[in-house]
Protein backbone atom coordinates (compact mmCIF):
# COMPACT_ATOMS: atom_id res chain seq x y z
CA UNK A 1 0.00 0.00 0.00
CA UNK A 2 1.53 3.51 -0.66
CA UNK A 3 -0.39 6.93 0.45
CA UNK A 4 0.14 9.92 -1.48
CA UNK A 5 -0.45 13.08 0.54
CA UNK A 6 -2.13 16.81 -1.07
CA UNK A 7 -1.14 20.26 0.76
CA UNK A 8 -0.61 20.63 4.32
CA UNK A 9 -3.82 22.51 6.14
CA UNK A 10 -4.07 23.94 9.15
CA UNK A 11 -3.38 21.80 12.76
CA UNK A 12 -6.63 22.50 13.91
CA UNK A 13 -8.42 20.07 11.27
CA UNK A 14 -6.74 16.71 12.77
CA UNK A 15 -8.54 14.35 10.42
CA UNK A 16 -9.38 10.91 12.05
CA UNK A 17 -10.45 8.04 9.78
CA UNK A 18 -11.43 4.53 10.40
CA UNK A 19 -10.39 5.83 14.10
CA UNK A 20 -7.21 6.33 13.65
CA UNK A 21 -5.17 9.95 12.93
CA UNK A 22 -3.30 10.19 9.73
CA UNK A 23 -0.45 10.42 11.72
CA UNK A 24 -0.39 7.22 12.08
CA UNK A 25 0.24 6.84 7.90
CA UNK A 26 3.51 8.05 8.02
CA UNK A 27 2.34 11.79 8.00
CA UNK A 28 1.90 14.50 9.89
CA UNK A 29 -2.00 14.88 10.67
CA UNK A 30 -1.76 18.07 9.10
CA UNK A 31 -1.66 16.73 5.54
CA UNK A 32 -4.35 14.59 4.77
CA UNK A 33 -4.04 11.44 2.23
CA UNK A 34 -5.20 12.28 -0.97
CA UNK A 35 -5.00 9.29 -2.35
CA UNK A 36 -4.58 5.39 -1.27
CA UNK A 37 -2.71 2.70 -3.64
CA UNK A 38 -3.30 -1.31 -3.31
CA UNK A 39 -0.95 -3.50 -4.90
CA UNK A 40 -1.46 -7.09 -5.53
CA UNK A 41 2.00 -8.63 -3.91
CA UNK A 42 1.12 -12.08 -5.50
CA UNK A 43 0.91 -10.64 -8.83
CA UNK A 44 4.03 -8.88 -9.62
CA UNK A 45 2.90 -6.04 -7.85
CA UNK A 46 0.47 -4.87 -9.99
CA UNK A 47 -2.04 -2.37 -8.56
CA UNK A 48 -5.66 -3.38 -7.92
CA UNK A 49 -7.01 -0.62 -6.31
CA UNK A 50 -7.02 3.16 -5.64
CA UNK A 51 -8.95 5.59 -3.08
CA UNK A 52 -8.97 8.92 -4.08
CA UNK A 53 -10.07 10.99 -1.40
CA UNK A 54 -11.42 15.24 -1.33
CA UNK A 55 -12.16 17.05 1.71
CA UNK A 56 -13.97 20.20 2.10
CA UNK A 57 -13.42 22.94 4.84
CA UNK A 58 -15.36 25.44 7.12
CA UNK A 59 -13.99 29.04 7.55
CA UNK A 60 -11.79 28.05 10.17
CA UNK A 61 -10.10 24.80 8.60
CA UNK A 62 -11.86 21.84 10.21
CA UNK A 63 -12.97 18.97 7.76
CA UNK A 64 -16.56 19.20 7.49
CA UNK A 65 -16.48 16.51 4.17
CA UNK A 66 -14.57 13.81 3.48
CA UNK A 67 -15.35 12.66 0.00
CA UNK A 68 -13.58 9.14 -1.50
CA UNK A 69 -14.08 6.70 -4.68
CA UNK A 70 -12.75 3.07 -5.04
CA UNK A 71 -11.59 2.51 -8.53
CA UNK A 72 -10.83 -1.11 -9.30
CA UNK A 73 -7.38 -1.75 -11.56
CA UNK A 74 -6.66 -2.59 -14.15
CA UNK A 75 -8.97 -0.18 -16.45
CA UNK A 76 -9.57 2.37 -13.55
CA UNK A 77 -13.30 1.56 -13.14
CA UNK A 78 -15.14 3.10 -10.27
CA UNK A 79 -16.31 0.70 -7.87
CA UNK A 80 -17.82 2.98 -4.98
CA UNK A 81 -18.27 6.70 -4.39
CA UNK A 82 -19.43 7.72 -0.80
CA UNK A 83 -19.43 10.87 1.38
CA UNK A 84 -19.23 11.55 4.85
CA UNK A 85 -20.01 15.06 6.64
CA UNK A 86 -18.64 15.94 9.86
CA UNK A 87 -20.05 18.21 12.80
CA UNK A 88 -18.21 19.87 15.29
CA UNK A 89 -19.47 20.97 19.01
CA UNK A 90 -17.50 23.17 20.99
CA UNK A 91 -17.32 21.98 24.47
Amino acid sequence: MAYTYGAEIPYRADFYSTGLPSSLMGKPSKSLVQRATYYDKLNSHTIRQTIEYQYQTDAIGLVTRRIFNIYTQPGNSLLLTDTTAYTYYNR
